[in-house]
């Protein structure tokens, strides 16, 4: 056989085997979208459960879903720091619910509530039928990692900031409003942020970690492709986007859908 007729021959059954196999995407016909569950990046404190549980160190970022270390700090000692930058896709504000009844000592999370105009200047505490109540603002981002997108595997993730990190989050608030001040035509995902990890020590030498994020440089074109294309997939689905909860001992999806309200960003365009 001559070297031209092995090659085609080698071709034709290369194609008749990729045919043979499906051609790519098979038995994942039922599935979309919706049935993404998205995760949430959470800050390892030194009471979380899997601190306790020794699968992560105080002020580790992890990804809730696959447990996988993506930032933050990587030993007990503290000297190991990643940081991780990221671009936004999408946001949106909420309440996280907590409770604390008569005889408890501690508050206990209940829920997360979106944040609607109806509900938008809830006491930061209340006491009803005896249940005193605390209500955290929340601000959530939906992110991308530099990462995730520079290996094109980019899936987003929620971070959320409340109580002594949320100024972090009004970091963020505020460039995407200068930027659009500037430029009303820029979308969330043209600048790029950095998310860090910092220790806090009060007067009575308690020690916690907290967020913090810097401004960057702008997204290259690439990954604004990718963040565009997760935001229209995000927005079509938004009631059927399925969220990771946001606290641990949190077991059902209770509101874990996309808010249709809050902080919004309406084709594209950051609006608080």
């Amino acid at each position: 056989m001559s070297k031209k007729k092995e090659e085609t021959a080698v071709e034709v059954k290369s194609q008749t085997t990729e045919l043979a196999l499906g051609g790519g995407g098979c038995g994942m016909e039922d599935l979309d979208s919706s049935d993404i569950l998205v995760p949430r990046v959470q800050l390892c404190q030194a009471m979380s459960k899997i601190v306790k549980a020794g699968d992560a160190v105080e002020g580790a970022l992890i990804n809730t879903v696959t447990k996988e270390r993506i930032g933050g700090f990587g030993d007990a000692k503290k000297t190991e720091l990643k940081a991780v930058p990221f671009i936004v896709v999408k946001s949106f504000k909420t309440w996280a619910i907590s409770e604390k009844k008569q005889g408890e000592t501690k508050f206990k999370f209940v829920r997360t509530i979106p944040m609607t105009s109806e509900n938008a200047l809830l006491p930061q505490e209340e006491t009803i039928n005896g249940v005193q109540i605390q209500n955290d603002r929340c601000l959530n981002f939906m992110l991308l990692t530099e990462e995730e997108l520079a290996q094109g595997s980019a899936m987003p993730m929620v971070l959320t900031f409340k109580r002594t990190s949320y100024k972090a989050g009004q970091v963020i608030v505020s460039a995407l409003k200068r930027l659009q001040m500037q430029n009303p035509k820029v979308n969330m995902w043209d600048l790029k942020f950095t998310l860090s990890v910092e220790t806090k020590v009060n007067d009575e030498g308690d020690e916690w970690v907290i967020l913090s994020v810097k401004p960057g440089a702008a997204s290259t074109p690439e990954e604004r492709q990718v963040a565009f294309e997760w935001f229209s997939i995000l927005t079509k689905n938004a009631g059927n986007v399925k969220m990771a909860p946001e606290h641990e001992d949190e077991e059902d999806d209770r509101d874990s859908g996309l808010p249709s309200e809050g902080v919004k960003a309406a084709d594209g365009k950051f609006e608080v």
